[in-house]
């Protein structure tokens, strides 16, 4: 009877002890690389709850613009033909929609071939604070002392939800003219 006595014990201690402690996870469940700590998923950088919850990231920091597709003529006509040079003379502006005033406006590339890539590396990080508005880059043909000529845009929302907040991703022109690929980090 001791012994049946002392089992029942144990046995009522054990649920008691372990009544509402119910766990919220289990190794297998919690996603994205996140693992599970006392019932809790502890998740990487960005995301939450069973980690396929992305947070929305306060700012973004570009680093560099590549350019890996822009036109070569201007209906049909070479961009530089008037001022005799042989093809465009890039640079890009990158600005917030609506903004009077660029975040960056880089250097030219001279007599830029269409089969190239061209980077646009920043001279110091762009800090994107409101990466959830839409934002706008130009790229233009420098004809200077003509002036210049808007060759595309391409208008674009920086940070994306569901993306899992790739470091490199592109973006294209609703033209289909231009296309850039974005390198940038996120912070929370």
């Amino acid at each position: 009877m001791n012994k049946f006595f002392s089992i029942v014990m144990f046995s009522t201690i054990v649920a008691i002890a372990g009544c509402g402690k119910k766990s919220d996870c289990t190794t297998s469940n919690c996603l994205n690389g996140g693992t599970c700590v006392d019932g809790k998923c502890e998740c990487p950088i960005g995301f939450t709850g069973d980690c396929s919850q992305e947070k929305v990231p306060t700012s973004m920091t570009i680093s560099k613009f590549v350019c890996t597709k822009f036109p070569g003529k201007n209906n049909g006509v070479l961009w530089d033909n008037l001022s005799g040079g042989k093809a465009p003379d890039i640079y890009i502006t990158f600005s917030k929609n609506g903004a009077s005033s660029n975040l960056l406006k880089t250097n030219y590339y001279s007599d830029a071939d269409t089969a190239k890539y061209y980077g646009f590396q920043t001279t110091a990080p762009i800090t994107v604070a409101s990466p959830t508005e839409q934002h706008d880059i130009f790229m233009f043909d420098d004809d200077t002392p003509n002036g210049e000529e808007i060759m595309d845009f391409v208008s674009f929302i920086p940070y994306q939800a569901g993306k899992k907040f790739p470091t490199q991703y592109t973006i294209i022109s609703e033209s289909k003219a231009i296309s850039i690929d974005v390198y940038c980090t996120y912070t929370w």
